[in-house]
């Protein structure tokens, strides 16, 4: 059987839990504190004498933890709720009003036209005019896997194709 002096199992358990609190901050989930909690506490009674035996430290720390995380946990969570919460990101928010190529005429009244978006070609469908192909448009909602385009006011007007073939020729 293993020996270790009172004060010197007393120090391990000690350290270990102050070890496991701090390791809290990069283990998410509101335990490990509970568990380093338990080791401060096994750790204090080792050191008086109170737990002689590997085993009933053992046996100790595992039901003391238990009991904090059982009475403890939530209000702990209250306190320092997480850093980071997880929020799942809403495609259709992060898409709209970002500029896309228009690939193919995009009509008010069809679902003909196509854009280009993250290096893919979307079906679109245009919510005020006619866009011409090799216009830009913006993104301004989605139906499924249509987009839901307007025409980019920054970007410069495409003058009609027939008026530039008429001055060439004429």
């Amino acid at each position: 059987m293993f020996y270790l002096e009172p004060e010197t199992a007393g120090m391990i358990w000690m350290g270990l839990g102050v070890v496991l609190i701090i390791s809290e901050f990069g283990i998410p989930g509101a335990v490990v504190i509970f568990l380093g909690m338990g080791a401060i506490l096994t750790g204090g009674l080792a050191y008086v004498g109170l737990l002689p035996s590997l085993e009933m430290q053992f046996l100790f720390w595992a039901v003391s933890s238990l009991i904090f995380v059982i009475l403890l946990r939530n209000q702990v969570k209250r306190l320092f709720p997480a850093l980071e919460r997880y929020s799942p990101a809403n495609e259709d928010d992060i898409a709209i009003g970002r500029t896309v190529d228009v690939l193919k005429d995009v009509q008010p009244h069809n679902e003909d036209g196509r854009v280009r978006y993250q290096g893919t070609s979307w079906r679109a469908r245009s919510l005020d005019r006619m866009i011409p192909t090799g216009d830009r448009a913006k993104i301004a909602g989605r139906e499924n896997l249509l987009l839901l385009v307007t025409r980019d006011q920054s970007f410069p007007e495409q003058s009609d194709g027939n008026s530039q073939q008429e001055n060439s020729f004429g």
